[in-house]
């Protein structure tokens, strides 16, 4: 055939990857193409040709003038593509560049989990069963299995039917290696109950090869360990909270072998710990732990002299947490000191060092008349007129109240600091006086809180004074009035300073 039209040069395969979601579980799947469209006006079609080899193609495509495909591969292949266009007279042109694509193998694992028995006592052994089995088609390549014991149980051994077994601080990992479609693995693993309660054992499997789903990957299985501790009267003790509680737990079995004897807890309240040879017991409670009642399972695993299996043994511990009630602590104050009438504010506010925070009463101890103190301890005074100038000593006391306090239940803190009011200097006094055309402005100082009335008259030697405008009172240190007078007349000021 002649190649007369140009050739799909440069040809962009934009995407050459695996579909999943359209892949067969018999072991098809799909390569997803994409080109460039031929510059020439006189292509009507291209075809897709592929094959295993490069150069090679032994499969041959139709398109049409779609410019992407969709091609069905074999997983685990490498597939070589290239494009030609043509003609409405079945002219091709030279083919495109060539592009490799490897359709990856595909798996798909599930894990299982059983219990048995799935209800046992302290001290009895208890076997799960894990299964994987890969649905394939294509064979699982190191594959890897996880299974982790929860607290409340003491690893004993594992098996598995192909693969190896490692064991750490409760984590168990079996790496299984390869596992073909349709095949599966058997694991067991087997652990001690060593604390009441209901237990969750988790398994997860993984493997570097790709899975049609990973929903199936994860299992777990849950047993309830039963104990007659519950008719059994525990031990009681009892510590103020911030203080330390210290006991031995002792075992009176002189049979065990020498260094064979571990100490654990179970249900422990943060900071709680037991010595895991000597069974030391050692709590420091903190200030959020008071009152509290903890019960506390001791546990003790042993081995004696002609026996392979652990010995367990497991008591009860009832500790009861004190409240103790800390007096409120108030801030250091320094004194003040303030001009004329001029209003104080002081926060004042205590800090109760016990959780929870207590309800605080704040009162003023001999304080001066018109001075008070707000439930959130802010105090606040404007001296009167007879208490400028003056030395004022503010006393505070804040009581707390803890009701489930073991000591006392009410617990005060007292500061002091002085106040000095230091006096007005004196009757106010004109700064300037100063004229524009008929407007007269008269400054003078004053003291802020005080009410203060300008007054004039025409003659010294009057006794009757008018009112200028009416009284305020001062906000600033100085105030400024106006008059207007006509340039013949002639008046004297002064400033009064009002009850």
């Amino acid at each position: 055939m002649r190649k007369a039209l140009s050739a799909v040069m440069s040809l962009l395969l934009l995407l050459a990857e695996e579909d999943l979601a359209l892949a067969d579980p018999s072991g098809a799947s799909v390569v997803n193409l994409a080109w460039d469209q031929s510059p020439d006006t006189n292509v009507v079609g291209y075809t897709v040709y592929s094959g295993n080899s490069s150069g090679a193609y032994n499969s041959r495509l139709d398109v049409g003038t779609n410019t992407a495909a969709t091609v069905t591969a074999l997983r685990g292949l490498t597939y070589f593509f290239v494009v030609t266009s043509h003609d409405a007279k079945d002219l091709e042109s030279e083919p495109s560049n060539e592009v490799s694509y490897n359709v990856p193998a595909a798996a798909d694992l599930a894990i299982t989990i059983t219990a048995n028995p799935p209800v046992l006592n302290v001290g009895s052994n208890v076997t799960y069963t894990i299964a994987v089995t890969n649905a394939g088609p294509d064979s699982a390549s190191s594959v890897t299995v996880t299974h982790t014991c929860p607290p409340g149980e003491i690893f004993v051994g594992a098996t598995t039917s192909q693969g190896t077994t490692a064991h750490t601080n409760g984590l168990l990992t079996f790496s299984l290696g390869p596992i073909p479609g349709g095949a599966q693995v058997a694991l067991t693993v087997v652990a001690t109950a060593i604390s009441p309660g209901t237990l969750i054992n988790t398994a997860s499997v993984s493997t570097t090869t790709s899975e049609f789903t990973l929903s199936n990957n994860f299992a777990s299985a849950s047993v309830s360990i039963t104990t007659n501790l519950s008719t059994t009267v525990p031990i009681h003790f009892s510590v103020n909270e911030l203080k330390t509680l210290k006991f031995t737990n002792s075992v009176a079995d002189l049979n065990l072998r020498p260094g064979s004897l571990f100490f654990t807890m179970n249900n422990a309240p943060s900071g709680a710990a037991v010595d895991l040879l000597t069974g030391v017991f050692m709590w420091t409670p903190n200030e959020t732990q008071g009152p509290s009642t903890n019960i506390i399972y001791v546990v003790v695993v042993g081995y004696a002299l002609l026996d392979a299996l652990p010995l367990i043994c497991s008591k009860t511990i009832a500790v009861v947490v004190n409240e103790v009630n800390s007096a409120p602590v108030l801030p250091l104050q320094t004194n003040r000191i303030i001009a004329g009438p001029t209003t104080l504010l002081v926060t004042n506010s205590a800090n109760d060092p016990d959780i929870p925070v207590n309800i605080l009463t704040y009162k003023l101890i001999n304080a001066p008349a018109g001075a008070t103190i707000d439930s959130n301890g802010i105090i606040t005074w404007t001296p009167l007129r007879g208490q400028v100038p003056s030395a004022n000593v503010i006393t505070t006391v804040v009581t707390d109240y803890n009701p489930w306090a073991v000591n006392l239940q009410s617990l005060s803190a007292t500061n002091s600091f002085t106040v000095i009011v230091l006096g007005t200097n004196g009757a106010p006094a004109f700064r300037s006086i100063t004229r524009t055309g008929a407007t007269l402005l008269l400054t003078w100082s004053t003291t802020i809180g005080e009410s203060y009335q300008v007054q004039y008259q025409t003659a010294i030697t009057q006794t009757n004074w008018n009112n200028l405008g009416s009284a305020f009172n001062a906000t600033n240190t100085s105030a400024t009035v106006s008059d207007i007078i006509a340039p013949d007349q002639q008046r004297f000021y002064r400033v009064v300073l009002l009850p």
